[in-house]
């Protein structure tokens, strides 16, 4: 097993910063655009006052997507702050988090199986990788269908704890509101797991399949 001084991986790293500055590229600029677009086609020629209100309306629109990409822009910055790390069974946080969802799950006929079959500790700050449990659960739970089961297990894997979250069957139908929303909560929790030295990959969007790694401790 590893220390808690473990490096992180520097390249996955440098490739999620890479990945994040071209996230924040596209985020920004394409409801600033759409808006110039509509401020443009509204000099044009004179218009009605019906047309102006209409134009003004797509504005605010296009105005408060960017409003929310801005403030998801720094929710992503705050996520890359490792925060206050301390040593703490990663085990028992899986299965406290998949209790409190299970309930959640069980509303909508969804049944969460959770095995944790390692104990063994972690040494990140505990509560923003419940965060990212929250996210990654979330996202789950949004892709699912009623009567489906979210399989959660955690296993050791050489020297990282390796936790799969996944989703018995497809979903029929998936609503654009519902991806955006999972979309951004894996990219924050993404954010928190590499701050924490670790790793978030989504396999398989639908059906619902993420794997989380991170480094263990000697135990």
């Amino acid at each position: 097993m590893i220390s808690a001084n473990v490096p992180c991986r520097s390249s996955d790293a440098n490739q999620t910063r890479q990945q994040f500055i071209s996230d924040v590229f596209h985020a920004l600029s394409q409801p600033l655009a759409a808006l110039r677009c509509s401020l443009e086609v509204a000099l044009l020629k004179n218009r009605s006052a019906d047309e102006y209100r209409s134009i003004i309306e797509n504005a605010l629109i296009q105005t408060e997507r960017a409003i929310q990409s801005a403030s998801f822009v720094r929710q992503m910055a705050e996520a890359e702050d490792p925060g206050h790390p301390k040593v703490f069974d990663f085990g028992a946080l899986v299965a406290e988090v998949a209790g409190e969802f299970g309930l959640v799950a069980g509303s909508k006929g969804i049944e969460v199986d959770c095995k944790v079959n390692s104990s063994a500790s972690v040494c990140a700050d505990p509560q923003r990788v419940q965060r990212a449990l929250f996210y990654v659960f979330d996202a789950a739970l949004s892709s699912a269908d009623s009567d489906s089961t979210l399989f959660v297990t955690l296993d050791s894997k050489e020297s990282f704890l390796r936790l799969v979250v996944a989703a018995s069957g497809a979903r029929a139908v998936c609503h654009n509101l519902q991806e955006d929303a999972s979309d951004r909560g894996m990219a924050l929790a993404e954010r928190i797991v590499v701050a924490a030295c670790g790793v978030l990959r989504r396999e398989s969007r639908n059906p619902f399949c993420c794997v989380m790694e991170l480094p263990s401790l000697a135990s």
